[in-house]
């Protein structure tokens, strides 16, 4: 709509018989304003590109990495093992077998067997709408020790130390 607006309104000065200078006086404004107005550098959202080959270089045998909502699966999936992806009914299945799962809340971390596991990666997207109380963050913080934390986008990436726990 801006567009088409900044068109007629051009349209319109060249109808008009104006000294040149006045039109481009005015044409400078609404181009101007229209700088400001317009979002020329919109986000990108979610950063999958860049947070799964992270996750994937360094995650080892004796790391898990949970996928936080658990439908972002799919976009998961995609970067970390397109054949995956490709058998959709057994995408979850498969990334089970690679340590990786994904849940909505805390109650999915009782399905982990921690015993000989080094490091957790949980990422996370749309925390605010799967998980607002943040349990799944709250509770690896609450046993686990907290390594470090990154973001990719909107996806935060938060690694907690299994062997040291709280």
């Amino acid at each position: 709509a801006s567009l088409g607006f900044l068109l007629l309104t051009a349209y319109l000065l060249s109808l008009a018989h104006w000294k040149a200078s006045l039109k481009l006086t005015i044409i400078g404004c609404l181009a101007l304003l229209s700088f400001f107005r317009l979002d020329l550098n919109p986000s990108k959202g979610e950063d999958w590109n860049r947070a799964v080959p992270y996750i994937k270089a360094l995650k080892t045998d004796r790391d898990v990495v949970v996928v936080s909502a658990s439908y972002l699966f799919p976009c998961f999936a995609y970067y970390y093992n397109r054949g995956y992806l490709v058998d959709y009914k057994n995408t979850i299945d498969r990334l089970k077998s690679e340590k990786v799962y994904c849940m909505n809340d805390a109650s999915g971390l009782n399905k982990i067997d921690y015993k000989g596991l080094e490091k957790i990666f949980l990422i996370q997207g749309h925390q605010a709408i799967a998980d607002p109380k943040n349990t799944i963050f709250n509770t690896c913080n609450d046993r686990f020790r907290l390594e470090y934390r990154t973001n990719f986008a909107a996806l935060k990436l938060t690694v907690f130390n299994c062997m040291q726990t709280k």
